[in-house]
């Protein structure tokens, strides 16, 4: 029996993939079923069910299921082409359509995102995340917070920087902590539900500040200041993200 489902879902754009519409994290609540939720987003349920692994259709509350990018061929489209343009294994965009190299110009694929910030946090690291992501950035819209999110995880992946969540959130430059939260004490508020969602998706893979190491409030930093030197990747809401 299908239920109506109250669904707490995130939707955000991948810039550069070509995609007719955005990549969505639906979040698993109680009551939904896959079919109903493959309603909701207009995606078929073996399409949900190949790009998440699913060999049931049973799915847990709290679980989240990447909902793919609809495509529609073009004259000159090759799966091979669009599978580089969306950085996606070409195998992958095989399996998830149930397709063959054969395409026809009108014809619909599905496109699933990369699951690229695979990193095991314990509770109390997910809640530090958090509430950092809360202080620098919860008055943002919810891409933006995304997106200082994203900038946490692109240090820990870099050489530059430490190598764990914690240890990034909690470094200091020179005798200053790296994020001022942890420097006035904003670090210990609670973190809003918003935050906290956000944290989720940037551990999805989606990346909005464009692999930004740096963030800064452009109407808050003096024009001399070194951080106006990197290299802008992207401007969301009053946040300017650099590398």
């Amino acid at each position: 029996m299908k239920r109506l489902i109250a669904a707490a879902t995130l939707a955000f754009t991948l810039l550069g993939t070509g995609a007719a519409q955005a990549s969505t994290i639906h979040t698993v609540v109680p009551g939904d079923t896959l079919s109903a939720i493959a309603v909701q987003h207009q995606v078929p349920d073996n399409v949900i069910r190949r790009t998440n692994g699913l060999t049931s259709d049973r799915i847990n509350a709290g679980a989240f299921l990447r909902i793919p990018e609809t495509y529609v061929v073009k004259s000159g489209d090759t799966l091979w082409q669009i599978s580089q343009r969306n950085s996606l294994p070409l195998d992958t965009v095989r399996s998830v359509n149930n397709a063959s190299d054969a395409l026809r110009v009108g014809q619909v694929l599905y496109l699933p995102t990369t699951l690229r910030n695979v990193i095991n946090l314990s509770a109390a690291d997910l809640d530090l995340f958090a509430r950092l992501v809360s202080a620098e950035a919860k008055g943002e819209p919810a891409n933006g917070q995304a997106a200082v999110a994203s900038v946490v995880l692109n240090r820990v992946k870099s050489p530059d920087f430490p190598k764990t969540v914690h240890d990034v959130i909690m470094a200091y430059s020179g005798s200053v902590p790296a994020f001022s939260p942890v420097a006035n004490g904003q670090i210990s508020q609670p973190a809003v539900a918003s935050a906290k969602e956000a944290v989720r998706t940037a551990l999805l893979g989606y990346d909005n500040s464009l692999g930004a190491d740096y963030f800064y409030n452009p109407a808050l930093t003096g024009a001399g200041n070194w951080i106006r030197t990197r290299s802008v990747t992207t401007t969301i809401g009053n946040h300017r993200f650099a590398r």
